[in-house]
């Protein structure tokens, strides 16, 4: 399905749960840490539209966390094929924010929300996935998607629903645009210019 720094997802059947999930083998044993903590977090999560995750193995190798699987294409893919129209943004803001408004409602933050963690189905119905830096508000930042990042979180301020609100318009403007929201110098300026 895909691959990050930490692991690379794999779509699996669970012949238990009778149901298709993602297998997201870790890269190195040494993410192992991480990984347990996006489990902690993700286990917790109990919010329409956010991937829940099923299980982990961290005991011996290969190490791997097991994940709903939410039929849809990330938005960062998607935009490149479809261009999106001023009801389909209107659309995919609406049910993102409602779908951000009951994460935080339920005292978690993203951490992480942009193109890459938001998956649209084709009526551009939005789902959240990667836990991995999910946290309770206030909790500190551990890094994030630069071109989104909230320009707080890079002088070390703690995560906030405000900062996910921040990259959700961030990634929003950039998926309508067809380019980052902002230019020149300023907290995160040697970010990653290419669109989240």
């Amino acid at each position: 399905l895909g691959e990050g720094g930490l692991a690379t997802s794999w779509l699996a059947y669970d012949q238990e749960r009778h149901l298709d999930v993602v297998l997201k083998q870790l890269h190195s044993d040494d993410f192992a840490d991480a990984a347990r903590l996006e489990f902690g977090w993700a286990n917790k999560i109990r919010v329409a539209r956010c991937a829940r995750v099923w299980d982990i193995q961290t005991s011996h190798s290969p190490k791997y966390l097991v994940l709903e699987y939410i039929e849809g294409e990330a938005l960062r893919e998607r935009i490149r094929r479809a261009p999106l129209t001023v009801d389909s943004a209107r659309f995919l803001a609406a049910s993102a924010l409602d779908i951000l408004q009951e994460l935080h409602s339920a005292d978690f933050t993203h951490g992480d929300v942009s193109g890459g963690n938001i998956l649209v189905d084709e009526d551009w119905r939005p789902s959240l996935i990667d836990f991995g830096l999910a946290a309770a508000p206030g909790g500190k930042s551990r890094g994030g998607t630069p071109a989104t990042m909230a320009p707080e979180l890079f002088e070390g301020s703690r995560v906030t629903p405000q900062s996910d609100m921040y990259s959700l318009a961030c990634t929003l403007l950039t998926s309508m645009l067809g380019r980052l929201p902002y230019v020149g110098p300023g907290p995160g300026a040697d970010r990653d210019p290419s669109p989240p």
